[in-house]
């Protein structure tokens, strides 16, 4: 009898990389050095290439390659570089990302497009490009950051944010089962409200800061929930206590009550 290989994190391999998406800031940059503790090879990925090269100049095991991720193009030539570098991609870290909110008929289309881009299309693209070795591998691990934002329904002004998170969340469950199959571990990551600097970068500054503390996470409780996920198999870590809760009302609250309830505690 064989037994089922225990889910979790690939052990570090001399030709493997950990792909992490967004590792400029905030929880991508968490988990960059996370897994470079671990002893992982790192691949930094992100637009602002000169934070990039400022931590993978601390890491020093690492590869920075400016990309963004909304580009098809600039996808490409990222994966193209992994490959050029004889690297496999063993941990794909899906953290790049961007918000906003207000009301859709006031929301700047182009915006909402861009996030589709980078918040779905990009996870979408990105998984289906790297789990095939994966599997054949039956090893491997692939972490999506959605939100709370993509549990919350209706997402009363969120609606293109909370839609884009929706999505990614119900992939990475999908992914999460498919993988499973073929020892290959899958979490999504749904954090509430996080002291970084998306606030600033989505325009939800005030927002995010009006919510209580105790609802709050660090970068560092969000990479520490989704590794304890990945080692129990679980589908999704939510990173504490009171996001836990708003989840669980969340799911069990009916549409109709909902888009009464959420614009007293989501105002922009």
């Amino acid at each position: 009898m064989t037994s089922r290989r225990r889910p979790g994190l690939p052990a570090p391999r001399p030709t493997a990389t950990a792909l992490i998406t967004g590792a400029s800031s905030g929880i991508g940059d968490q988990f960059a050095r996370e897994l470079s503790a671990r002893g992982h090879h790192v691949t930094l990925a992100a637009r602002r290439e000169e934070r990039l090269v400022a931590l993978a100049g601390e890491l020093g095991d690492a590869l920075p390659v400016r990309c963004d991720v909304a580009d098809p193009q600039s996808r490409a030539d990222m994966l193209r570089m992994i490959a050029a570098a004889g690297l496999e991609v063993d941990v794909l870290i899906n953290c790049a990302g961007f918000g906003g909110g207000g009301p859709v008929h006031e929301f700047d289309p182009d915006r909402a497009v861009e996030m589709l881009r980078t918040n779905v299309e990009a996870v979408f693209a990105l998984c289906g490009a790297l789990t095939p070795a994966m599997a054949a591998r039956r090893s491997g691990a692939v972490v999506i950051v959605s939100s709370l934002a993509g549990i919350l329904f209706p997402p009363v002004n969120f609606a293109a944010y909370g839609a884009s998170k929706g999505a990614s969340l119900r992939y990475a469950h999908g992914l999460h089962y498919e993988m499973a199959k073929v020892g290959v571990a899958v979490t999504a990551l749904c954090p509430g409200p996080i002291d970084t600097e998306f606030g600033v970068s989505s325009g939800l500054e005030k927002t995010l800061d009006a919510m209580p503390g105790f609802a709050k996470a660090t970068p560092a409780d969000c990479v520490a929930a989704t590794f304890a996920a990945l080692e129990r198999g679980s589908r999704e870590a939510i990173p504490n206590v009171a996001v836990r809760v708003a989840a669980a009302a969340a799911r069990r609250t009916p549409a109709v009550i909902a888009s009464r309830i959420l614009p007293a505690f989501f105002r922009v």
